[in-house]
């Protein structure tokens, strides 16, 4: 059944998750900004930290889950990374070469080769099959012995070559047997007829004479067979060559060691030394490629039968949601792939609608499957609004029908789009948990969002945050201590700001000391804003524990950013009145102009790190916090960056203000 996981089980090396615990007993929704990391506890998960869970990353189902051709969809699990490993397999083999290493040794047609070696009598075609009994060993032994300019003579005769040297031990042993135990003068009483050995009582099926001349008369034919082919094959060679070649190869294929296996590794290797440790490299990256398909056809056997399981559902999805026609629905069971027939060419449909189609398909399978969970990545981000309801919808529905029919089933979605909260809110308010994932210098926090809703429908956006602080304690946190309200009063002034009320313009741009403003019961000014950008460490400026205070946080720590930047340029102007006639009132862009000019000289004398170029990178970062009427969602570009990102930039800032 599902658990919980804390940091510990996570083993992510480069980021530090000790602070991240995770509950699977109830569905949930963990949203993080852009570049937080959330893909490592789903990599990390995935990785077999989780029992009875699945996991699907819907942007890359479409390339990891079909297979198309013109008007046809093809849906399984693995189908392309199969494809994949299928074609590595297939060139792995067609390197061999097997083919042509059997020509070069002089086997070519299927019967010679059934000849040669009864125990392989197809391995002209079965190559994977021939690799896999591959012996390095046993065919380095033969490559050592047995010349390159003899391995076709040698894998053609090695039965005969061995055959000599199996007769010669024969009648060796025969004379051993008897010339050690009789004396010269006995020879003359053995009978033509005899069998027994008349010293020492040993018995043979034939008479000892005729089996000693019988033996002798077979290594005459078949040494004069040997000769005879290995001369014609070698017609360069004198005698002495060619009786120094075959006593070479007998004792080659004399080895007790070797046998029809040897030589067949021979073979398959074309007799070339240089070949083996290819083949063995080869046979090892052959055992490692038919695992993984072996593991991935498995996989795929059980979504397909998970598919077979809500057929009528699946079929009643793609006939209502995509308009198809039933008999243009198939389950083929022989591919263990859903077959689509589209009512047009697949360049006709968008990328959204296929994506679509496999993704809700995808959630029937994880419906009808074992597993507990089902963790995504991301699920909604690449699809228009109209269809991220689609997906929600569906995944809510799975979970609430689920945990009314006894299987309980949860949902974990990692995410970075605040919509994924919203709707999942504006849909089923009590289904899912919603977390927070952030980045820190020291590592990731995750922390409950608990957010008052704005009073409409949405949960997770600025009126909902701002809402939500009434509710805390005014109490001392981070950003040097100021307290909730007065953090509130900044962030509500720069929406009063751009709202009409010029006199509250000077506390976020610095034309000089704004002096303290009464707004909301609380002191505002733009000296404040700048001193917290330059006495306190950007590590502390940003709340760890509480969703709220981290999003005041982010968001008065950029304003404050940008009026500390114009705090730098008053001061290195050193009240220029040029300089403040030209620019005060006006933008940072306004006054990065005037200092930093795109055709003249610079009116910069500080810190030669601070350049017009380097300032215009950090523009968008240093501007967007301050004017929420540019966002379409206010203080959303703030909200969207991690905290790692945003100290990073403050201390990168200062450091080029200082070098």
């Amino acid at each position: 059944m599902c658990k919980r996981l804390s940091g510990k089980d996570f083993g992510v090396n480069h980021l530090d998750l000790s602070r991240v615990t995770i509950d699977f007993e109830k569905s949930q929704i963990i949203w993080a900004p852009n570049g937080v990391g959330k893909t490592s506890p789903y990599n990390a998960l995935q990785q077999g930290q989780l029992d009875s869970a699945s996991f699907t990353e819907f942007n890359n189902n479409r390339a990891e889950f079909v297979k198309s051709a013109k008007d046809t969809l093809r849906i399984g699990a693995h189908v392309q990374q199969l494809d994949e490993l299928q074609e590595r397999r297939k060139h792995l083999l067609d390197d061999c070469d097997m083919q042509r290493n059997l020509k070069d040794v002089g086997l070519t047609a299927a019967r010679q080769i059934k000849e040669t070696f009864p125990s392989y009598p197809n391995c002209k075609k079965e190559h994977a099959e021939n690799l896999k009994v591959f012996s390095a060993d046993s065919a380095k032994q033969l490559c050592d012995a047995v010349p390159e300019d003899d391995a076709k003579f040698f894998v053609s005769h090695w039965r005969g070559l061995s055959a000599t040297e199996s007769i010669k031990e024969d009648i060796e042993s025969l004379k051993a047997r008897m010339l050690d135990e009789i004396s010269i003068h006995l020879l003359n009483w053995i009978d033509e007829d005899a069998t027994v050995c008349p010293i020492c009582g040993s018995e043979n099926t034939e008479p000892i004479a005729k089996l000693i001349k019988s033996r002798k008369a077979a290594l005459t034919d078949k040494e004069s067979e040997l000769l005879s082919d290995y001369a014609k094959a070698h017609p360069d060679r004198n005698a002495e060559e060619i009786q120094e070649g075959l006593r070479t190869l007998r004792e080659a294929a004399a080895n007790k060691g070797l046998g029809e296996k040897a030589v067949f590794c021979f073979a398959i290797c074309g007799g070339r030394a240089q070949v083996v440790e290819h083949f063995k490299a080869a046979k090892k990256n052959l055992s490692i490629i038919d695992g993984e398909i072996s593991n991935l056809m498995e996989t795929k056997k059980r979504f397909y039968e998970n598919l077979r399981k809500r057929e009528i559902e699946i079929t009643n999805l793609l006939k209502v949601k995509f308009g198809l026609e039933q008999d243009s629905i198939d389950f083929d069971d022989s591919a263990e792939e859903l077959v689509v027939k589209l009512p047009r060419q697949l360049d006709c449909f968008s990328t959204g609608e296929v994506d679509l189609m496999v993704a809700l398909v995808s959630i029937n399978e994880f419906w009808a499957s074992d597993s507990d969970v089902l963790v995504l990545d991301d699920p909604i981000t690449s699809f228009d609004l109209a269809n991220q309801y689609t997906i929600l919808f569906d995944l809510i529905r799975m979970v609430r029908e689920s945990n009314s029919d006894g299987f309980r089933k949860s949902v974990v979605i990692l995410t970075h789009n605040t919509n994924c909260i919203n709707i999942a809110e504006s849909q089923c308010p009590v289904l899912f948990n919603y977390y927070s994932l952030d980045r820190w210098e020291d590592g990731l926090r995750l922390n409950p969002i608990k957010l008052n809703k704005d009073g409409v429908h949405r949960y997770l956006c600025q009126s909902a945050i701002m809402s939500s602080v009434e509710e805390k304690p005014d109490e001392d946190t981070s950003c040097n201590k100021i307290p909730l309200s007065e953090k509130r009063a900044y962030i509500e002034a720069v929406s009063s700001r751009e709202q009409g009320e010029g006199s509250l313009h000077s506390i976020f741009h610095y034309d000089g000391p704004s002096g303290n403003i009464d707004y909301k019961n609380s002191q505002l000014s733009n000296d404040k804003l700048a001193d917290l950008i330059d006495y306190a460490d950007a590590c502390s400026l940003i709340g760890k524990n509480d969703f709220v205070e981290t999003c005041l946080d982010k968001e008065l720590v950029l304003i404050a950013l940008r009026v500390w930047v114009e705090k730098q340029f008053y001061i290195n102007m050193n009240g220029d009145p040029a300089y403040l006639q030209a620019t005060k009132g006006n933008t940072i862009s306004n006054k990065i102009d005037y200092i930093f000019p795109r055709n003249g000289k610079s009116k910069w004398n500080g810190s030669a790190g601070v350049t017009r170029s380097f300032l215009m990178g950090k523009k968008v970062m240093l501007n967007q916090a301050s004017h929420e009427n540019a966002q379409s969602v206010p203080f959303e570009y703030a909200l969207g960056l991690s905290v790692y990102e945003i100290q990073k930039t403050i201390n990168d800032i200062k450091d080029h203000f200082k070098a």
